[in-house]
């Protein structure tokens, strides 16, 4: 368990965390402690090191909006390994965007989105090594929370594109301030 701080000099911001590792042993395992420690203390998943919330801290960025990652294959690779690597990948992007989203970054649930289709796409091309008991289970979630996130991304888009210039070229029009009163 990490607590305390990480300061830049300039900067500082609190830490409190806990790190589980897996030493030997399978890792549903370790996943299934995590849950049963969340059970008792609500937990957070990070998938940044402190040494790069450091870095950011140290070049302001709070909360910063992590695109798609370039993936480096190789032909030697299996087609496990490959899946593997595209997975993480966009896990890691999802999970890093949700601090910058609870903060109201709306570039950050774009992100979570990109993250989220880009993860369904690798399922459905990697089909034959990942279909197992839990397969259509996982795909049936995936879709679920994609489709929660794209009304508020479709709202966020209309406010944008529509409301916002609607309201710049009629600032006093009663109409147009009444919509923007009930966001």
């Amino acid at each position: 368990m990490d607590q305390g701080e990480i300061d830049t000099g300039k900067r500082r911001t609190p830490i409190c965390e806990l790190e589980l590792e897996l030493k030997r042993g399978e890792r549903t395992s370790l996943f299934e402690l995590a849950k049963a420690l969340n059970d008792v203390i609500p937990l957070r998943l990070c998938v940044k090191a402190k040494a790069e919330r450091g870095y950011e801290l140290a070049r302001n960025l709070i909360n910063p909006i992590d695109k798609a990652a370039d993936v480096h294959l190789s032909s030697d690779m299996t087609t496990q390994e490959a899946f593997r690597i595209i997975g993480n990948g966009c896990l890691r992007q999802l999970m890093a965007n949700e601090p910058a989203m609870i903060a109201g970054d709306v570039e950050a649930l774009h992100q979570m989105r990109v993250a989220l289709r880009r993860l369904r796409a690798a399922i459905s091309a990697f089909s034959t090594i990942v279909a197992d008991s839990d397969w259509q289970k996982i795909r049936s979630e995936l879709r679920w929370i994609t489709g929660a996130l794209g009304p508020v991304r479709d709202l966020d888009v209309f406010v944008a594109e529509v409301l916002t210039p609607l309201r710049s070229q009629n600032p006093d029009e009663s109409g147009v301030l009444s919509i923007f009163r009930d966001f």
